[in-house]
């Protein structure tokens, strides 16, 4: 999991660790922070995911790559690793109305393929062609930490990106204090057009895919917010899930807070079928909005009307941490969820086969859950990417470290884990892809043609990732699956 830990404040792998060497903010582990709450700190956990040459599986004598090799599952047409010499992380893309692609996150770089870095980390995007070239590219932010989390196209094909900052210079203005959820409207060519940012004296933020197009003209965004001032009311103590309407040049029209006096951390925003909003999000409270816990973290989802009304709302999980970060849209009128549990085969997981595993919960257009499973071995699991298949299939892609359960054939370091599930949740195939460094996958895209778009990051220069410039680069890539 990503995710911010206390008010500008990240676990930080020892400097030693060459994953991240860069930045005197701690070198912030962006990739898979953790929150600081009950047991579920494993610092040990994330330095081996991060730092993965301490050997925790063997590497393929030979390093497997999926260009051109028709017997894999998994087919890539073409493979980039986009970035600097520093670290270069990719969160979302969407694609645009001429077929091409726009790419968001966060660099550390200012070399390679990274220009105009303001430092301490920028908001990094992009405009990427059909093969994977970079058209253009632009750094975005202050002299404090930015980064670019979600992005959707406008109809008028303008590019509005949303993130977090911590700046108040530069590209940045209006900040409220702390970290603020941060929006910039760029046009064809990567100009500013506006830039906002959202929020109160405390701490705000979000996660890949929180931006949305809304009918009017405007955007709907989820986050997460410790403010009771400012932008913020209604908080319901401690840190809750922020919902907020704006218009087309980024005034708030309405926002509505949700959860209860513990944590609630959003994932993920959607529109449903009918035009209402499907949120995703977890957390440790059993009050207020949140009822049902079972125990530590657990997923809530909601789904609300145009104006932030409540009309459902739903808690899966066990003993354990339990969390959900993205919808899709199911054949039958419901919705496939995608994350990560630890819970013993309790409450409502199963499957479960140790250490953090990747879950799926498939649940009908009232929320009420259908089946779920967890997937992976006795290392760790996580799953950030899920998507349906042409045959009314879905295919999970998570990333992983393991070498027994479901998980077979390694390549070496954390490996991005393509699963195809069948509707009822059982596992057609599966197979890793990567090199011998660690790599992650964080968002798939279906492709008029039949083949994916996905991206995450990689820390390898081998097997099937192609270019790596040093340190974690950006890793994007189309595919096909048998």
């Amino acid at each position: 999991m990503k995710h911010k830990l206390s008010n500008q404040s990240l676990i930080c792998i020892p400097s030693s660790t060459q994953l991240l060497t860069s930045n005197s903010a701690c070198n912030k582990a962006f990739l898979l922070a953790k929150p600081a709450v009950s047991s579920i700190i494993m610092i040990a956990t994330i330095s081996l995911l991060l730092f993965s040459s301490t050997g925790c599986k063997k590497v393929m004598e030979c390093v497997h790559d999926h260009m051109g090799n028709d017997s894999s599952h998994v087919q890539l047409k073409w493979s980039k690793a986009h970035g600097g010499t520093d670290n270069d992380f990719c969160f979302d893309f969407a694609e645009t109305h001429d077929g091409a692609y726009t790419v968001t996150g966060l660099t550390f770089s200012d070399d390679g393929e990274v220009s105009g870095s303001h430092g301490n980390g920028d908001m990094w995007v992009y405009r990427m062609d059909r093969s994977g070239n970079i058209i253009w590219q632009k750094a975005i932010g202050g002299s404090e930490h930015d980064e670019g989390e979600s992005v959707t196209v406008t109809p008028d094909n303008y590019y509005v990106v949303a993130g977090n900052t911590n700046s108040n210079d530069k590209s940045v203005s209006g900040n409220h204090g702390g970290q603020d959820i941060w929006v910039v409207k760029l046009d064809f060519q990567g100009q500013l057009i506006w830039q906002k940012t959202y929020g109160g004296s405390g701490t705000e933020g979000m996660y890949f895919h929180s931006i949305i197009n809304t009918p009017d003209g405007g955007f709907m965004m989820l986050g997460y917010t410790t403010s009771n001032d400012d932008d913020v009311s209604g908080n319901h103590g401690g840190q809750d899930i922020w919902l907020v309407k704006i218009d087309g040049t980024g005034n708030i029209q309405w926002q509505k807070t949700y959860g209860g006096t513990s944590t609630d951390y959003s994932s993920s925003l959607y529109t449903a079928a009918d035009g209402n909003y499907l949120i995703v999000g977890y957390s440790n409270s059993n009050d207020g909005d949140i009822t049902g816990n079972h125990g530590d973290y657990d997923t809530w989802i909601a789904k609300v009307d145009g104006s932030g009304n409540i009309l459902w709302k739903k808690t899966y999980g066990g003993s354990g941490l339990d969390v959900n970060y993205k919808f899709v849209p199911t054949a039958d009128g419901g919705y496939i969820l995608n994350g990560q549990t630890n819970s013993p085969n309790d409450g409502d997981v199963t499957g479960w086969h140790g250490d953090f595993d990747a879950w799926v919960v498939k649940i009908d257009a009232n929320g009420n859950m259908q089946w779920n499973r967890a997937f992976g071995s006795s290392q760790y699991e996580d799953n950030f990417a899920i998507t349906t298949t042409a045959d009314g299939n879905y295919l999970l892609g998570a990333f992983t470290n393991g070498n027994d359960g479901d998980v077979t054939n390694p390549i070496g370091g954390y490996d991005v884990w393509y699963v195809k599930l069948s509707t009822a949740g059982d596992i057609v195939w599966q197979e890793t892809i990567g090199g011998t460094g660690d790599e992650t996958v964080n968002n798939i895209l279906p492709m008029p043609d039949g083949s994916f778009l996905a991206g995450g990051h990689s820390t390898s220069s081998d097997g099937d990732v192609k270019g790596q410039h040093g340190a974690w680069d950006q890793w994007l890539y189309t595919f096909t699956v048998k």
